[in-house]
């Protein structure tokens, strides 16, 4: 890690991308959301820039290591160093740190879910180990989260719609603030979209493929059709404007998601969003099946794909990659602003209370407050704080 210029992140030993041929870094700019990706010989390159080494210094010491000429080892610096100038990197901003105003919590309300997807973060339990936050500490915590200037919570789960008290938790959340509805959207019908439809409230479904055999070779058998009943239902509710489609990259879908676009078109969805596929819980001990073999070229060639679509503005859709933190095209107004990952300004709260500075970072290390300790089983058969 370096002090002046850029970081090698994470640490020395940099973020190292595995493809085909050869190892690359991600350098990242200390306090400016500008990055680049470089190989071995442009991270050895990178370090003798940084150290403000001159050009016939850095490829004197490249020539010697790899028994290259001079002239060619000059052209290999002069050609990393006007990347690195290109990208920002090498351009030495001093901001005033902030601390940052949390704005938002992602609630985990059960861990309960009529689904069995191989690809989960969450281990979903039987019906006998499952449990729920509360309505009441939801409640408590959305009060708390108003006190602080707090503008919007996500419900998920599990299937948040399996909550016994999910309509409760709904309405006095959406009187208050933003919600957003993570949701595999096989239970929501007519009946429901209509609740849905006079609260302030957008919904993501799930959609893991463009047709039903890929989809429901993930979710189980019949979980496409009702998925796009869902949609249909919400959008005849009147609220299609409020629909966003979410989508894992994995094996099984890596070579459709491109369809997966054209189907969010198709349908007039104004969202989708793709995530990166996490080797915890389901998904862990599905790992062989769902993860292994997706090569890091396969990632990256939709990841510019998207980032092409975003910039050209080829599509008539919004899409996002839904990498916390990272974002491949930054908006205008974060160029300003040196806080762009949502550490500090979002809390997660599992089915269990346990409170986490980020979905991705759900572990025992990262784990805020313990919420377990002290619960018992209440007169509902729900657990309670006590």
């Amino acid at each position: 890690m370096f002090e002046e210029s850029f970081f090698i992140y994470p640490g020395s030993s940099g973020l190292q991308l595995q493809d085909e041929q050869e190892k690359h870094y991600i350098l990242l700019h200390p306090n400016a959301s500008n990055w680049v990706k470089v190989n071995e010989t442009g991270l050895e390159i990178a370090k003798s820039l940084q150290k403000e080494t001159s050009l016939e210094a850095a490829a004197n010491s490249l020539s010697v290591k790899y028994g290259i000429s001079k002239e060619t080892a000059l052209q290999d610096v002069l050609q990393v160093k006007e990347q690195l100038t290109k990208e920002g990197i090498l351009e030495k901003r001093h901001i005033t740190p902030r601390s940052p105003t949390l704005h938002s919590v992602f609630f985990h309300l059960t861990n309960r879910c009529n689904l069995s997807c191989s690809h989960c973060y969450v281990s979903c339990p039987d019906e006998k180990k499952s449990h729920h936050l509360p309505a009441s500490l939801v409640e408590q915590l959305i009060a708390e989260l108003l006190d602080h200037g707090g503008q919007n919570i996500t419900l998920s789960g599990g299937e948040p719609l399996l909550h016994p008290e999910i309509r409760k938790i709904i309405i006095f959340a959406a009187s208050k603030l933003g919600v957003r509805l993570l949701t595999n959207g096989t239970l929501i019908n007519k009946e429901w979209a209509g609740f849905l439809a006079d609260l302030n409230v957008q919904i993501q479904l799930s959609l893991d493929g463009s047709t039903g055999k890929i989809h429901d070779a993930v979710r189980g058998k019949g979980s496409y059709q009702k998925a796009l009943q869902a949609i249909e239902y919400l959008q005849d509710a009147g609220i299609g404007s409020r629909i966003v489609l979410c989508a894992t990259i994995m094996n099984h879908n890596i070579s459709d998601l491109e369809n997966i676009i054209s189907l969010a078109e198709k349908l007039h969805i104004p969202l989708v969003r793709f995530l990166a596929l996490r080797n915890v819980g389901t998904a862990k001990r599905q790992w062989s099946n769902i993860g292994d073999g997706t090569r890091l070229s396969e990632y990256e060639n939709f990841y510019q794909y998207v980032s092409d679509l975003q910039i050209n503005k080829k599509r008539n859709i919004e899409i996002s990659c839904g990498l916390s933190g990272v974002l491949l095209k930054m908006p205008d107004a974060f160029l300003k602003d040196d806080l762009w990952c949502p550490v500090g300004r979002r809390l997660v709260i599992d089915s269990n209370g346990d409170a986490y500075p980020c979905a991705l970072m759900m572990d025992t290390p990262f784990r805020l407050e313990e919420g377990t300790e002290g619960l018992k089983e209440g007169t509902e058969g729900q657990r309670q704080r006590v």
